[in-house]
């Protein structure tokens, strides 16, 4: 995993008291047929969705998630469509 911090995005500026957090998951191997998931950016019991592709083919998966400025991420969770954890990684 891959973790970065911006202040711009696609060039153009943020929401005043926001920034982005672009995550990449890299993983190996095959996906399941069928399988699909979101990620997830957490921070204490906060949560926030990802903007970018649902889990797929791709071995790269790049997330971006447009987050408060104070927001201090702790982890990206890796969910099911029905939002239950496949897996955590710590930030």
């Amino acid at each position: 995993r891959n973790v970065s911090r911006s202040t711009m995005r696609r060039g153009a500026p943020l929401p005043e008291g926001t920034v982005v957090v672009n995550v990449l998951v890299e993983r190996s191997g095959t996906p399941e047929q069928g399988f699909g998931c979101y990620g997830y950016l957490i921070d204490g019991d906060r949560s926030w969705r990802a903007d970018g592709p649902p889990c797929g083919a791709a071995v790269s998966i790049p997330w971006t998630f447009l987050v408060p400025t104070a927001t201090e991420p702790t982890a990206v969770d890796i969910r099911k469509p029905d939002g239950s954890v496949l897996i955590r990684f710590r930030l």
